[in-house]
């Protein structure tokens, strides 16, 4: 909603496919460039005209992406500068098992 005019939709959507779970939130604002999506994805990072749209720090894709791969997931980003985006949380539908850290990683 940060990133779009205030008359234009916001859709929610979900979907189950292939064994995984898909939330979906689209928009019609500024989109994400192809070579911004990584940087989006990562803490404090913002696409290159983010800031002159709204305020943030960058936070918020960062922290999703940590909590859906966390549950073995991954977010999915289809976009088109100045047409819009859609940001897809996919999610296993089956649990992985745990992992444990290794030694040298408690240590």
């Amino acid at each position: 909603m940060k990133y779009s005019p205030d008359d234009t939709p916001i859709a929610l959507g979900s979907a189950v496919r292939l064994g995984e779970l898909r939330l979906w939130v689209r928009d019609q604002g500024m989109g994400i460039a192809p070579d911004e999506r990584e940087r989006v994805l990562a803490r404090f990072g913002r696409g290159s005209t983010a800031a002159l749209r709204a305020d943030g720090a960058g936070l918020g894709l960062a922290i999703v992406d940590k909590i859906v791969t966390a549950h073995g997931g991954r977010v999915d980003i289809e976009s088109t500068p100045d047409l819009g985006s859609t940001i897809t949380l996919v999610l296993p539908l089956q649990a992985a098992a745990p992992t444990r850290p290794s030694q040298e990683a408690i240590a």
